[in-house]
């Protein structure tokens, strides 16, 4: 077998040494298309193809430092210490070898339809889609909103918008490939699938409940997080000992799952709540530091000290809602597992 060298890999794909992960795709994916033994019939395609997707998955995996694994049809985060040259070539090139040789036998359709081909493409196919629903949202979707809104005012404001980025517009339908709804739709699916999307997902999911419910719940902030923690160490330490766990479902069943399943329970006790009771405090705004100088900031101190260990219930976004207020009135509900919580608030003079 002929020696070949990160030199020759980049030689390969046709990129720069310093090309950028995406570029590296891009270049698989036209190199591919051309050198598919279904698409090339010329005596040495086979070898190839095979050398191609050899130099893209080394090439990938000095980028990201992650390995192709088989049984998820992914790539995981290798093992620490591994060396990203030699020891990459005598353990993984051959496995490289082997699924490019799978590759080669499909018909090109067929091997665009594979997981490993997809996790190359679906995010190129939608940003490359992006501009032009982007685009048609500007052109159609936003006046049409803005007249619901705002009425003749919302249609003027709209038409101008449109007219001020016309140029951008006509150039992002322009530049946009062909619309295939199959193909973006089939790529969406695919990255929905990936453990990154689900993991970003039900962590932001997390993130909303307990801005919304958790920290709406009178229950110290330090006793909150204390429970959060607990359930997120338990979790890691009970997966922990199981040895076939791999680092996806150690992260997604202790930092996802195990924090779901105390927001819940904070869920469950607000949308249950009842027996509602209101109550006023006068309050005074903290002052925050801006370019302008000190000025009011959006937490506040009540009247006596009141509710001082529950941050989350004096803390608010909008500024203007309390703006030349003195008063706060809040009203609290018994929650449905005995927790009280916060379900509203009005600023008053």
């Amino acid at each position: 077998m002929t020696t070949i060298t990160i030199d020759n890999y980049h030689e390969i794909l046709g990129v720069q040494k310093n090309a950028s992960l995406e570029d590296i795709k891009k270049a698989y994916r036209a190199k591919a298309k051309i050198l598919h033994p279904d698409k090339n019939k010329s005596p040495d395609a086979h070898e190839k193809f095979i050398l191609l997707n050899e130099a893209y998955e080394y090439l990938q995996n000095i980028k990201t430092g992650k390995l192709y694994d088989q049984s998820k049809k992914t790539y995981t985060a290798q093992p620490k210490g591994r060396r990203t040259d030699e020891d990459w070539k005598n353990t993984e090139r051959e496995k490289a070898r082997a699924r490019s040789q799978q590759h080669a036998k499909m018909q090109y359709a067929e091997f665009i339809k594979t997981d490993y081909y997809k996790s190359v493409s679906s995010l190129d196919t939608i940003a490359s889609q992006l501009g032009f629903f982007i685009a048609i949202t500007l052109v159609v979707v936003f006046p049409i909103v803005a007249t619901i809104l705002y009425g003749a005012v919302g249609f003027g404001a709209g038409l101008l918008m449109n007219f001020i980025a016309l140029p951008m517009t006509v150039s992002a339908i322009r530049n946009s490939p062909p619309l295939n709804l199959g193909e973006f739709s089939n790529s969406v699916l695919h990255v929905v699938k990936t453990n990154g999307f689900i993991i970003t997902t039900l962590t932001i999911i997390n993130v909303i409940i307990i801005l919304l419910f958790g920290l709406q719940t009178l229950i110290s902030l330090w006793l909150l997080l204390t429970l959060f923690s607990f359930a997120i160490l338990i979790s890691y330490l009970l997966n922990l000992k199981h040895k076939n766990t791999d680092k996806f479902k150690l992260y997604f069943r202790s930092f996802c799952i195990a924090p779901l399943i105390v927001n819940s329970i904070f869920l469950t006790n607000f949308i249950f709540s009842s027996n509602p009771v209101k109550e006023t405090y006068q309050f005074q705004n903290d002052m925050q530091a801006t370019k302008r100088g000190q000025q009011d900031g959006t937490y506040i101190y009540l009247e006596n000290n009141a509710y001082s260990e529950y941050p989350g219930m004096r803390t608010f976004l909008d500024y203007e809602e309390m703006r030349n207020r003195k008063h706060v009135t809040y009203t609290f509900k018994s929650g449905l597992l005995g927790l009280r919580v916060m379900t509203d608030h009005e600023f008053n003079p």
